[in-house]
Protein backbone atom coordinates (compact mmCIF):
# COMPACT_ATOMS: atom_id res chain seq x y z
CA UNK A 1 0.00 0.00 0.00
CA UNK A 2 3.04 2.39 0.51
CA UNK A 3 4.34 1.76 -3.12
CA UNK A 4 0.87 2.27 -4.29
CA UNK A 5 0.67 6.04 -2.13
CA UNK A 6 3.96 6.67 -2.98
CA UNK A 7 3.15 6.88 -7.21
CA UNK A 8 6.06 4.39 -7.64
CA UNK A 9 3.20 1.48 -8.36
CA UNK A 10 2.48 1.39 -12.53
CA UNK A 11 -0.02 -0.29 -13.59
CA UNK A 12 1.66 -2.81 -15.14
CA UNK A 13 2.87 -3.87 -12.27
CA UNK A 14 1.31 -7.51 -11.70
CA UNK A 15 -0.33 -7.76 -8.47
CA UNK A 16 0.10 -10.68 -5.85
CA UNK A 17 -2.88 -13.02 -6.71
CA UNK A 18 -1.50 -12.62 -10.51
CA UNK A 19 2.27 -13.88 -9.28
CA UNK A 20 3.58 -16.92 -7.70
CA UNK A 21 4.18 -14.97 -4.44
CA UNK A 22 0.30 -16.95 -3.46
CA UNK A 23 2.13 -20.11 -3.63
CA UNK A 24 5.33 -19.03 -1.36
CA UNK A 25 3.02 -17.52 1.30
CA UNK A 26 1.03 -21.01 1.08
CA UNK A 27 4.08 -23.35 1.72
CA UNK A 28 5.71 -20.52 3.78
CA UNK A 29 2.34 -20.79 6.25
CA UNK A 30 2.57 -24.65 6.03
CA UNK A 31 6.19 -24.57 7.52
CA UNK A 32 5.05 -22.07 10.46
CA UNK A 33 2.38 -24.71 10.65
CA UNK A 34 4.67 -27.82 10.55
CA UNK A 35 1.88 -29.18 7.48
CA UNK A 36 3.60 -30.95 4.70
CA UNK A 37 3.86 -29.13 1.91
CA UNK A 38 0.73 -27.85 0.29
CA UNK A 39 -0.23 -30.01 -2.81
CA UNK A 40 -2.17 -28.92 -6.15
CA UNK A 41 -4.06 -30.92 -8.21
CA UNK A 42 -4.86 -29.43 -11.21
CA UNK A 43 -7.76 -30.96 -14.19
CA UNK A 44 -8.14 -29.53 -17.58
CA UNK A 45 -12.17 -29.61 -18.08
CA UNK A 46 -13.56 -29.52 -21.29
CA UNK A 47 -11.99 -26.40 -23.39
CA UNK A 48 -12.86 -22.92 -23.23
CA UNK A 49 -11.98 -19.54 -21.64
CA UNK A 50 -11.23 -21.43 -18.63
CA UNK A 51 -10.43 -24.89 -18.90
CA UNK A 52 -7.86 -25.21 -15.77
CA UNK A 53 -8.94 -25.39 -12.49
CA UNK A 54 -6.63 -26.31 -9.25
CA UNK A 55 -7.10 -28.12 -5.89
CA UNK A 56 -4.71 -27.01 -2.88
CA UNK A 57 -4.40 -29.28 0.29
CA UNK A 58 -2.84 -27.81 2.97
CA UNK A 59 -3.52 -29.30 7.16
CA UNK A 60 -5.51 -31.91 5.34
CA UNK A 61 -8.28 -29.01 3.73
CA UNK A 62 -9.11 -29.34 0.38
CA UNK A 63 -9.17 -25.33 -1.72
CA UNK A 64 -10.82 -25.32 -4.92
CA UNK A 65 -9.74 -22.44 -6.92
CA UNK A 66 -11.73 -20.27 -9.43
CA UNK A 67 -11.34 -21.57 -13.13
CA UNK A 68 -8.23 -20.32 -15.11
CA UNK A 69 -6.54 -19.80 -18.64
CA UNK A 70 -3.40 -22.10 -18.13
CA UNK A 71 -2.71 -24.62 -15.23
CA UNK A 72 0.13 -21.85 -13.34
CA UNK A 73 -3.14 -19.52 -12.85
CA UNK A 74 -5.08 -22.22 -12.12
CA UNK A 75 -2.34 -22.94 -9.17
CA UNK A 76 -1.96 -19.76 -8.02
CA UNK A 77 -6.00 -18.69 -7.92
CA UNK A 78 -6.38 -21.72 -5.82
CA UNK A 79 -3.39 -20.89 -3.59
CA UNK A 80 -5.06 -17.51 -3.23
CA UNK A 81 -8.18 -19.11 -2.35
CA UNK A 82 -6.54 -20.94 0.44
CA UNK A 83 -4.63 -17.79 1.90
CA UNK A 84 -7.97 -15.88 2.20
CA UNK A 85 -9.96 -18.83 3.29
CA UNK A 86 -7.26 -19.09 6.32
CA UNK A 87 -7.12 -15.64 6.85
CA UNK A 88 -10.64 -15.13 7.52
CA UNK A 89 -10.18 -18.51 9.53
CA UNK A 90 -7.43 -16.73 11.80
CA UNK A 91 -8.96 -15.12 15.25
CA UNK A 92 -7.29 -13.13 17.78
CA UNK A 93 -3.51 -14.12 18.81
CA UNK A 94 -3.84 -16.82 16.28
CA UNK A 95 -2.90 -15.01 13.19
CA UNK A 96 -0.17 -15.12 11.21
CA UNK A 97 2.30 -13.20 9.29
CA UNK A 98 4.75 -13.27 7.38
CA UNK A 99 8.22 -11.63 7.22
CA UNK A 100 9.89 -10.95 3.80
CA UNK A 101 13.41 -10.71 3.74
CA UNK A 102 15.16 -7.78 0.83
CA UNK A 103 18.26 -8.71 -0.07
CA UNK A 104 20.16 -5.17 -0.04
CA UNK A 105 20.72 -3.29 2.51
CA UNK A 106 19.64 0.11 3.91
CA UNK A 107 21.97 2.55 5.68
CA UNK A 108 20.84 3.26 9.48
CA UNK A 109 17.67 5.75 9.66
CA UNK A 110 16.33 4.78 5.94
CA UNK A 111 14.60 1.63 7.15
CA UNK A 112 12.68 4.02 9.65
CA UNK A 113 11.25 5.91 6.75
CA UNK A 114 10.45 3.33 4.27
CA UNK A 115 8.35 1.29 7.26
CA UNK A 116 6.08 4.11 7.99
Amino acid sequence: MEIHKSGLMTENMPTVHETGLCKNLLQEYALKMNYAIPSDICTKNSSGATPFTCTVEIGGIQYIGAAARTKKEAEIKAARTALLAIQSQSQGGHRWCLAVHCPSRQKEGEGARAAS
